[in-house]
């Protein structure tokens, strides 16, 4: 992939024209003096290498320090104790693969990310905590509905280009990657996972059309639902909501997810949801 002259040079201009943003942002983000984040949950401590760009912009963006989203890590320590196949759907650099491997290494964890330049990463964090590849598949895929390949913005371009306000479809910046339905191949591997966390940033509905098989048997998920992003994957509240109801889940928004230890508030329907950057529910078949 090559950018034509145009192209260089609106970038270019891009950049030029929102330097003073991005340089603020990345000095209040990257140059951090840590390199390390160690987190305690359940009793478990354990770290993460922030040395890198990703890394260190996504550990060092919240508004409690020494934590990542503390109660979505509390919960799913708490959860993956007894869980025997977890699946972590949009991984990212691994944060929730990582940490439940550590609590439970009994458990075999599958970790699920489009974006291959995110797998050494993910790798990093396992050997910096001792974690073995062997009790760890990464599949680098897109999860949906239906098999084939998709498109996609690789991940420090996308970030960038949101800092610049600009929009990278006329650089023709994307890459491919194939996408695999969760039934197809967890069915190929003879496991069923019995406890998921789903990020997809507004693919929900398609991830879930491709678990049927899954969902009857009725695992716990955390479901982080992109009110505002799902009409861009032709999808509503409401549909994922019609949806998932047959299969007879309890939903629970896990509230302020990203910044207190947070607590679980039992919601009838999904109209209770708006927050723009993502509510994080879980779901499950148990009494709370």
């Amino acid at each position: 992939m090559r950018l034509t002259l145009p192209q260089k040079a609106q970038a270019a201009f891009s950049v030029f024209h929102y330097k003073d943003e991005i340089g603020d942002h990345l000095y209040r983000r990257y140059w951090q003096n840590r390199k390390v984040m160690s987190v305690i949950v359940e009793g478990v401590t354990v770290n993460f290498d922030t040395s890198d760009f990703l890394s260190n912009t996504l550990f060092y963006q919240n508004d409690t320090p020494g934590a990542y989203e503390p109660a979505v890590s509390q919960l799913l320590g708490r959860l993956i104790k007894k869980s025997k196949i977890y699946a972590d759907i949009g991984a990212n650099i691994g944060y929730f693969t990582v940490l439940p491997a550590v609590i439970n290494p009994e458990c075999g964890i599958y970790s699920f990310e489009v974006d291959p330049s995110l797998k050494p990463i993910v790798l990093r964090n396992m050997r910096q905590n001792g974690v073995s590849e062997n009790q760890v598949t990464i599949i680098n895929a897109a999860v949906g509905d239906q098999g084939g390949e998709i498109r996609f913005h690789h991940h420090p371009g996308g970030f960038l280009a949101m800092q610049a306000r600009e929009k990278l479809d006329p650089y023709d910046l994307k890459f491919s990657a194939p996408m695999v339905r969760l039934d197809d191949y967890f069915a190929e591997q003879g496991v069923t996972p019995d406890l998921l966390k789903i990020d997809v940033d507004g693919a929900e509905l398609h991830v879930l059309r491709g678990m049927t098989s899954i969902l009857e048997t009725k695992p716990d998920m955390l479901l982080e639902v992109h009110f505002t992003v799902l009409p861009k994957y032709g999808a509503t509240m409401q549909e994922v909501y019609d949806f998932l109801r047959p299969f007879g889940y309890s939903y629970y928004l896990v509230e302020d997810f990203r910044n207190t230890a947070g607590v679980l508030k039992l919601i009838k329907n999904f109209d209770d949801l708006k927050s723009k950057s993502g509510d994080m529910l879980f779901l499950t078949h148990a009494s709370q």
